[in-house]
């Protein structure tokens, strides 16, 4: 491991929840996988580790969205590399958009490691109300993290372990597929809602 690893494994093992929060906030899913594993490990509690990486989460995207502007004007007169870099993430992300479909630019920077920021900066420039980045950022959030905890989840059971002990979790992937089924409706909602206005 290197020293960033066995850094974040240090906190961690001391101040659970706290490390959790700063670590998401400042590295993401690097030190969310990490707690979501110890969590399964440990027998923490999820619901703390989930609420910390939601709030970290949450409040990191927040800042990079309420900055943005002034991150990339400086960024772009500098031609730096996260300018290049937004420039590159830029059609994709620009093909989304106007196609009223922000729930899935959110979902997508949420899945898609190394998008996360960019992503964000390309809404602040483009005017996403704050309103809708709200609860497009609560529910991408909480879809993201739930995979993540499945994922940590299967990595400490392992993967033939889990397959034996699939009939004890089918409520739990069900209610995945259900929340996901509600995400889509609110998402197609929340859509048309918008083009009414």
């Amino acid at each position: 491991m290197g020293n960033l690893e066995d850094t974040i494994l240090y906190w961690l093992t001391l101040y659970k929840v706290p490390t959790t929060f700063v670590g998401s906030f400042f590295f993401g899913e690097t030190v969310i996988l990490t707690a979501a594993v110890l969590t399964f490990k440990l027998g923490w509690s999820i619901t703390a580790i989930c609420a910390a990486a939601f709030l970290g989460t949450i409040t990191s995207d927040f800042i990079w969205y309420g900055l943005g502007k002034k991150i990339l004007k400086r960024s772009e007169a500098r031609n730096s590399g996260l300018y290049i870099k937004y420039k590159k993430h830029f059609d994709t992300v620009n093909r989304m958009v106007p196609s009223k479909r922000p729930f899935m630019v959110l979902l997508y920077f949420k899945f898609l490691y190394g998008t996360r920021i960019v992503t964000l900066l390309y809404l602040s420039m483009h005017k996403i109300s704050l309103k809708k980045l709200v609860i497009f950022e609560t529910i991408g959030t909480a879809l993201w993290l739930t995979t993540l905890m499945i994922i940590a989840f299967l990595s400490t059971a392992g993967v033939y372990s889990a397959i034996r002990t699939f009939h004890e979790y089918t409520l739990i992937l069900t209610s995945i597929v259900v929340a996901l089924i509600i995400t889509k409706i609110f998402s197609v909602w929340i859509t048309k809602r918008t083009e009414k206005e």
